[in-house]
């Protein structure tokens, strides 16, 4: 089991997608926050489009990769669990006064930004970490779209510089007080790769054969994972596991829907199979340990979820699945958090556990 993200790594994040850098990819970063609400799960029917993924355009290197399937914005769990938090939005802040319904929001969405959601077919976004951290420095995505270049552009904040890089037209602009360069590149036929300078470059550069694409232990976990509307891989760095008594090599996420059901995958790379036979029962002790704590507290949902929660280790390999469904999610939210019944968590008990 990874270790959850850390302040750092979550200001790094958030930073990035408020940078000049994040605001051009900001209808990816719409479309990946709303996978991350429901989290990382795997493929049931056609939800994903894995042959539209451009992995050989992604450059060696990198620590992450991350798929988005458009589909998954008129998807009927999706639209559920978002409607079910709009719903709610007034009751974590009284003075909410944004979409009532999913469907306003990403008509919102569109207005705001003049991006069509319908035109976006898939996402593949690719990433570097540095200490551990997200790089904001080093992250783009190759997106395959419906959009013509002239409403790609109009996503920038101002009017970029048109320029050739390696035969291929991109857009640049700057951010007039940190100099940072967003990078757009027009790949044709609606693909386009987007982010900093170098992540961009270094996709055209791997386009054209003149760097190698990612591969190894990565790019043999993402492609054996199984496929949907959202998948990821990325690998785990030693200081992260360092204590937990085992070694997370590279940990891959998948997500499906089918109907109103959610379904989740998350699989584990681990250093060795006695790694992964002891990460495999530490983590059903914990799990054991948390369904009796909800039974004894008459949280009889919380402890179902669990129980439902499958855990199997074979060879270096740890695989968790697991399936739920908007309206249990949204009751788990009320009775935790909203206190409409159950153990309401405090602020501090949130944080901390």
């Amino acid at each position: 089991m990874t270790p959850r993200p850390t302040a750092n790594s979550i200001d790094a994040l958030r930073d990035f997608l408020f940078s000049p850098q994040g605001k051009a990819t900001i209808m990816i970063a719409f479309l990946a926050l709303t996978a991350g609400c429901m989290g990382a799960l795997e493929d049931g029917d056609d939800s994903g489009s894995p042959g539209a993924e451009p992995l050989d355009t992604v450059p060696e290197g990198v620590d992450g990769v991350a798929f988005f399937s458009g589909q998954i914005v008129q998807d009927q769990a999706t639209e559920e669990l978002m409607n079910g938090f709009l719903e709610r939005a007034k009751q974590v802040d009284p003075e909410y006064d944004g979409p009532q319904t999913w469907q306003e929001a990403v008509s919102e969405f569109e207005s705001e930004t003049d991006v069509r959601t319908t035109g976006f077919n898939s996402a593949l976004m690719f990433f570097k970490q540095q200490n551990g951290n997200f790089d904001q420095e080093y992250a783009g995505v190759l997106v395959d779209t419906d959009w013509s270049s002239e409403e790609l552009l109009e996503t920038f904040d101002e009017e970029p510089r048109q320029e050739t890089y390696n035969g291929v037209t991109v857009w640049i602009e700057e951010d007039p007080l940190t100099g940072q360069e967003t990078w757009a590149a027009d790949f044709g036929d609606g693909n386009y790769a987007l982010g900093s300078s170098q992540a961009v470059q270094d996709a055209i550069d791997t386009s054209n054969g003149e760097l190698n694409a990612f591969s190894g232990q990565l790019r043999e976990s993402y492609q054996t994972a199984d496929d949907g509307l959202m998948k990821m891989a990325v690998t785990i760095p030693q200081e992260q596991t360092q204590g937990l008594g085992f070694q997370v090599d590279v940990m891959t996420m998948t997500y499906f829907t089918e109907g109103s059901q959610m379904n989740m995958q998350a699989q584990f790379t681990m250093g060795s199979a006695a790694d992964a036979e002891n990460a495999a029962g530490t983590i059903s002790l914990f799990l054991d340990q948390f369904q009796s704590q909800f039974e004894q507290d008459g949280q009889q949902e919380l402890a179902d979820i669990i129980d439902r929660l499958s855990i199997d280790a074979a060879g270096n390999q740890l695989q968790a699945t697991f399936a739920t469904s908007p309206e249990e999610v949204l009751s788990i939210l009320d009775q935790s958090f909203l206190g409409q019944g159950g153990t309401q968590l405090s602020p501090q008990t949130a944080v901390a556990g």
